[in-house]
């Protein structure tokens, strides 16, 4: 009997030593707690202390809620607890706030213990700190899904948010494109660490007027979405007078006071589109339509932008084809010498003939080619074609004339363009003298990025115009840098020359600017005598419009050359 429970007693003390030393090994690596069967704390090891910050003192007898975050739902406690009195294990992982305020992670595993009746008792919870592994999952998300310069939302943000919105709305939601007006200057001006600052800065006065339960995102460059929850139109128009207002307040950054102003489309979902590409699309049309009104204004997707636009995608898909088919031909405009009224120059003009709608406008569709970078192979088989002609009508006998071609800036941001235009100069044979390419007023705002480009085509023996002078932000400085032959006088001056005398002093200003710096001085739009008698008498050099000639075919501009004796 003695030895029997000699025995008992050792087996006894040697499974209190093997419990103390998982115990011991448990409270040198895990967090351990134990609470009753209401959640109230009857013990915790130092880890736990250590970790929550708490004393042991503050935490016996307190309510587990004691380290409630707030971070999960109501429902991730309900189901917890589920589990746990019905007597299975439950697993996961719960956010807790330490005393200090400061948050961390633990993986949980929580095991009720049952008493003799077979109802837990109490429940003994084993946890291990993963707020390191939380915090770099944390930054693996923040990359993905924010914007690094700004700190709000990027596009991947945007659209992960939108899932969940579009998927429970059931009210309208309001979608708000913005683009700022002209921050490619300040990025010139300033620099990009100045842009950045300004992007910076926007955003930052975005957030301030826009309540935290919308989002706001920076979707691409100087690009933001505003998404307005449970928003009316009305409500949205609100928002973006809102945002115009406040820009009008100048930010100062690097002791400079700069400027911005946002154009801004507005969309509503599910009434503008069914989806967020479409609805952000439909946006996107009416911000672009906002930048055409002048910048620094707002305008509404219509049914009317709505059919525009579907016309737009039909001749998209119709001008690729019509590139395909050579459904696109040339028709020339001759420049004529207007103290010779001697035709000097023919500017290639592209048409196309649709089989089914007939001549659509360029003013229509080369819009769209540069939207669509179709204007690069558009550009270059207008290039080839023209040089083609022209050299054509040379080997035929005929009165060497120049060629104008209108250049985009896209084709002229290419790196091979140059190469290109030389390449096709070789295979045409056209001598580069007789090419003119016509560059607009406005693409001199890119000057850094396109003079290398401009230089090394003079140096070809290629000539360039500037197009549409008058209209632009050119300076003095500017026409001084670059090797330009001709300026183009806008012909919206020309088809006001009768109207005020305030035109006629712009005309004459420009003619007698162009004549000083050595430039060849070109009025188009010339439609009546008196028009042509008073830029002739003020000595500009060349003339194009109705009043001499419509654009021609290549059969009829054969008819108007000289042939050689």
């Amino acid at each position: 009997m003695e030895k029997s429970l000699d025995y008992t007693l050792n087996e006894l003390s040697a499974k209190n030593a093997e419990l103390k030393s998982m115990k011991y090994a448990l409270d040198q690596s895990s967090i351990v707690g134990i609470t009753d069967a209401k959640g109230t704390i009857t013990y915790v090891n130092d880890t736990f202390c250590n970790i929550s910050k708490y004393s042991r003192e503050e935490l016996i007898g307190k309510n587990h809620n004691i380290l409630n975050s707030h971070y999960h739902p109501r429902e991730f406690f309900v189901d917890m607890w589920r589990t746990i009195t019905k007597k299975k294990v439950w697993k996961g992982e719960i956010k807790n706030k330490a005393k200090d305020g400061s948050y961390y992670w633990v993986d949980t595993t929580i095991v009720p213990f049952l008493n003799g009746q077979g109802k837990p008792y109490e429940y003994v919870s084993i946890r291990t700190d993963i707020t390191p592994q939380k915090k770099a999952q944390e930054e693996v998300y923040h990359l993905a899904y924010y914007d690094l310069l700004t700190g709000i939302l990027n596009r991947n943000g945007l659209y992960k948010s939108l899932e969940k919105l579009l998927k429970n709305a059931d009210e309208e939601v309001a979608f708000l494109f913005l683009d700022l007006d002209r921050f490619k200057s300040v990025n010139d001006t300033f620099g990009h660490k100045t842009g950045d600052e300004l992007l910076r800065a926007v955003a930052e006065r975005m957030s301030e007027l826009v309540e935290r339960d919308h989002i706001i995102s920076r979707y691409a460059g100087d690009e933001f979405i505003i998404v307005l929850r449970k928003s009316s139109q009305e409500e949205a128009v609100e928002i973006a007078q809102k945002i115009i207002n406040s820009f009008s307040i100048p930010f100062i950054l690097s002791d400079e006071e700069i400027y911005t102003t946002f154009s801004i489309g507005i969309s509503l979902y599910p009434s503008d589109g069914a989806s967020k590409e479409t609805v952000i699309k439909n946006a996107d049309n009416a911000m672009y339509l906002a930048k055409k009104k002048g910048k620094n204004n707002y305008q509404l997707f219509t049914n009317k932008l709505k059919e525009q636009n579907k016309r737009k995608s039909i001749l998209e898909k119709n001008l690729r084809k019509a590139i395909k088919y050579e459904e696109l031909h040339l028709n020339y405009q001759p420049q004529f010498d207007l103290e010779t009224k001697k035709i000097v120059g023919l500017e290639a003009l592209l048409r196309w003939n649709h089989p089914t709608y007939g001549p659509i406008s360029p003013g229509e569709f080369i819009p769209l080619a540069e939207e669509t970078n179709l204007i690069l192979p558009l550009g270059k088989w207008v290039l080839e074609q023209a040089c083609q002609q022209n050299k054509k009508w040379q080997d035929e006998g005929y009165e060497p004339v120049h060629i104008a071609v209108n250049v985009s800036v896209k084709q002229l941001q290419q790196f091979d363009f140059v190469a290109s235009v030389s390449q096709i100069l070789q295979k045409t044979g056209l001598n580069p003298k007789y090419l003119e390419l016509e560059i607009t007023e406005s693409i001199l705002q890119d000057l850094a990025c396109l003079k290398h480009s401009i230089k090394k085509l003079r140096a070809l023996g290629v000539s360039i115009a500037i197009d549409d002078f008058g209209t632009g932000y050119s300076s003095l400085s500017v026409l001084y840098q670059l090797p330009i032959n001709s300026l183009k006088i806008d012909q919206s001056f020309v088809r006001n020359l009768n109207s005020t005398n305030r035109t006629s002093a712009i005309i004459k200003t420009i003619i007698d600017m162009g004549r000083n710096l050595n430039f060849y001085v070109v009025a188009e739009g010339i439609e009546y005598e008196d028009q042509s008698l008073f830029l002739r008498e003020n000595h500009c050099h060349i003339g194009q419009g109705y009043y001499f000639s419509h654009p021609l075919s290549s059969h009829e501009v054969q008819k108007m050359l000289v042939k050689r004796h």
